[in-house]
Order: structure tokens, then sequence, then C-alpha cells
């Protein structure tokens, strides 16, 4: 007697729920007062303003980086850069830049494409959406449109923390790291550290998160 795979295996509530998320991603927010919509709206002014001086003042550093890893890759023949689609700020999309990885299944992994496609250099050319102000600097963390319609089924609050633009770093990523989640409990925890930064929100707490942020790379070598 055959048994069916979900007979053998019983699949998780994570793979139940995803197999329900296979059509167009419905953002749904709570209602705001005029109030509340009127303080975030002052928030996210300043916080842009503090991205775009740090983003000015930090370019005579990212800047030759970006361009030095871009010129590596494109002397290697490689496509340079690639996008991937992610909600950002009230829902509306935006295609988020990062560098192409390097194809290991026809060579040998040099040193310099271990360099070039280590997680902080692949993902510098995010300053780039920054610029364009579809990223910040720090945020809650970005997930694919198929995670989203996962983890907006699983986690209460998910969809409120795009009252906020998503962030290269993040309360929720110094704490956590950008491990996988792989079980309702870590998505609801890391949800929970993103809604409680946007609501606590403040110019001290983000120059904060990037100092550890940057802290913690230079110590670890490992994503933040």
């Amino acid at each position: 007697m055959q048994h069916h795979p979900s007979e053998q295996h019983p699949l998780t509530l994570i793979e139940r729920v995803a197999m329900e998320c296979q059509g167009p991603s419905v953002i749904h927010f709570r209602s705001r007062s005029q109030k509340e919509e009127l303080a975030l709206i002052q928030a996210m002014a300043l916080k842009r303003a503090l991205d775009t001086a740090l983003i000015c003042v930090s370019a005579p550093l990212w800047l030759p980086i970006l361009a030095c890893v871009a010129s590596v890759i494109k002397l290697q023949r490689r496509r340079v850069f690639t996008t991937q689609a992610r909600t950002g700020l009230d829902g509306t999309l935006f295609r988020m830049i990062i560098f192409c990885n390097a194809n290991s299944t026809h060579h040998t992994p040099s040193l310099m494409d271990r360099i070039t496609q280590s997680a902080w250099l692949r993902y510098l050319p995010q300053l780039v959406n920054v610029v364009k102000g579809e990223m910040a600097l720090v945020g809650p963390r970005s997930h694919s449109l198929y995670h989203d319609r996962v983890f907006a089924k699983l986690a209460f609050g998910y969809t409120e923390r795009f009252r906020m633009r998503p962030g290269l770093t993040g309360m929720a990523q110094l704490h956590y790291g950008r491990a996988q989640m792989e079980t309702q409990e870590e998505i609801q925890r890391y949800t929970t550290a993103d809604n409680a930064y946007i609501n606590r929100w403040s110019l001290g707490k983000d120059l904060a998160i990037l100092l550890r942020s940057m802290a913690l790379r230079v110590a670890t070598r490992k994503p933040a």
C-alpha cells in the first residue's frame, strides 16, 4: 500500500501556509489616526535626512569599494549586478540591488571570488537603494515577496513593518542575525523586534544600531 508523501512526512505549519500563498501579495495595514500619521511622516523625514547625510559623508569610502568589486567581477566576464523584488515603504515594490554570485559549478572559487562574495560586499550595492530612497541604513529586514506572504499569515503585526523602509541593518538583525526564520516563534520574534524599533524610533537609536553593527562586523567578520 502506497502512502501519500504528506502522510510519511507531515507538513510543517510554515509549509502548509506556503502552499496557500501562491497568489499575488496583498498588504493590509492597520488604520492609523491623524496624529499617528503625522508623527510617522515627521519621523520618516528626519530618518531620510540622516540617511542622506551619512551616505554623502561616507561616499568617499564606499564608492571606491563598490567600483573596485564591480571591476573585478567584470574582468571575470561575469554579470555584475542582479536585482530581487522586495516590499518597501507602505507596501510599494522595488528592486533590491546586489552583486551576482560566482558560478561555482564551472570553476573552483578563487580567493578573489570568496572576497567579492562575502556577505557585506555582496550586499554593498544596496547603498544605491538607500540613495534612491527605497531602503534605509537602519530598518526592518527585507524578505522575498514569497516570504512576505507566508510571514504575514504567521506573525501578528508583520505588515506593520512596512510603515518604514527596509534597512541594511536593524534592531532584529542585530539581535538575531540574518539566519533563516524556520518556525512561527522565530518569525514572530523577528517581527516583534522590528515593530518595537519602529514604535520607539529615534535618530540616536539609528546611530547606535549603526555603530554596534559595524563593531560586530569587525569583531566577528560575519553579517550583523
